[in-house]
């Protein structure tokens, strides 16, 4: 197999140590490393938020997959909405690498990823997460209660004729009447559409 020589984007968060590279890329490189070309990087963005924007989306890119802060920062660049992150430590470090718009694609529980997110509202992150039981909402409420904060919480109705739309839409209702006592989780309102 023929060895391929290019420069990799390297750059990491944290604690997990410097990368090890040589000169080849299949040889000289500790694994596992990922390989980002400029081309088909460029390319890639471009491509997505033009898609995103014509059907009127907001996109947030997946960061909890790379977790590599100067492609949130190409992201950002190119137009994404902001940067979608799997934990509240993920959230932490994407802002400590400068993302401001943070989306949380699982719900947020626990109290100590809790505070983290309270951590970022103080610090001034625009932080969104999920929801997906009336218990969540009525614990995010009093922590966030507690703290004097507001939280950005998004629910996934579905799409009309969505198998799953009127059972979410059902569901919705009953989160919706467990928050109006304490009002400390935010109902962004945005139409879903079918891409």
């Amino acid at each position: 197999m023929r060895e391929t020589k290019r420069k990799a984007n390297t750059t990491t968060l944290g604690d997990k140590g410097t990368p090890e590279t040589g000169g080849s890329l299949l040889t000289g490189v500790s694994l596992p490393a990922a390989a980002i070309f400029e081309a088909p990087l460029a390319h890639n963005l471009a491509w997505m938020q033009r898609f995103a924007a014509s059907h009127g989306a907001y996109l947030a890119p997946h960061g909890k997959t790379t977790m590599t802060p100067a492609l949130f920062q190409r992201q950002l660049e190119a137009g994404a909405w902001g940067i979608t992150l799997a934990t509240a430590p993920q959230c932490r470090a994407a802002f400590a690498a400068g993302v401001q718009r943070l989306l949380m694609a699982n719900q947020l529980i626990g109290e100590a990823n809790m505070a983290i997110v309270a951590g970022l509202i103080e610090a001034g992150a625009e932080v969104y997460c999920v929801v997906d039981s009336t218990a969540n909402v009525e614990a995010l409420g009093r922590h966030f209660a507690a703290a004097g904060q507001t939280l950005n919480v998004l629910v996934e109705l579905g799409v009309p004729g969505g198998a799953q739309a009127a059972v979410r839409l059902n569901r919705f209702s009953a989160w919706h009447t467990a928050w109006l006592p304490n009002r400390h989780c935010a109902w962004p309102v945005w139409k879903a559409t079918r891409v």
